[in-house]
């Protein structure tokens, strides 16, 4: 969070500094010493794949507040959130990154750590486990561990269940490994699997 005793362009200026989709600024306007702590635990509990878009922040002793103006064409044009009042509520502004661009949001990059970690998980038991060949069986025993850790994301929530669009229906996920015969034969011999 930003110190209270900076100035709106003072924030900017500071959180200019950084660019991560790992990352999130918080302005705020209150004296409060440890807003970074109560905002970290906030965020530790909510599911990865939950927005914090208006996410309440229940607890928080804060009383003073930044004006709709500077957070809305200052702070959020500026890839900053900030500490917000909606009727009672004290909530996050947005869950912005201060990457922006793909990784706009914090949710996309927590949701994206989580489904890689399944993946990873996944991966990691079928080649402990098992002796898998290179071979289009192997390759589709890789596929179907990645498309299980897709499906338990599924189940979870963190991505989309399947759905109808244009008359087809459509995964929140869609998993594809090269064809066998595709694949470069220096690949092959070091055991690699690209793409």
């Amino acid at each position: 969070p930003s110190n209270p005793a900076r100035t709106v362009a003072n924030i900017i200026i500071d959180m200019a500094k950084y660019s991560s989709r790992n990352l999130i600024g918080v302005a705020h306007k209150d004296t409060t010493d440890d807003l970074m702590g109560a905002f970290n635990a906030k965020i530790a509990v909510i599911e990865p794949w939950d927005k914090l878009m208006w996410k309440t922040m229940s607890g928080l002793t804060v009383t003073s507040f930044h004006t709709k103006a500077e957070v809305e064409t200052s702070f959020e044009g500026n890839k900053i959130n900030a500490l917000i009042k909606k009727g009672d509520e004290k909530m996050f502004s947005d869950g912005l990154t201060l990457a922006g661009g793909d990784y706009k949001f914090l949710d996309i990059t927590r949701t994206q750590y989580y489904v890689e970690g399944l993946i990873t998980e996944g991966l990691t038991n079928l080649f402990k486990n098992s002796r898998v060949a290179y071979t289009s069986g192997g390759i589709q025993e890789v596929k179907s561990s990645i498309e299980m850790a897709c499906q338990i994301a599924v189940d979870n929530g963190a991505l989309m269940e399947p759905m109808l669009v244009d008359g087809a229906t459509r995964n929140g996920y869609v998993v594809e490994v090269p064809n066998f015969s595709t694949i470069p034969t220096i690949d092959k011999t070091n055991r690699v699997l690209k793409n």
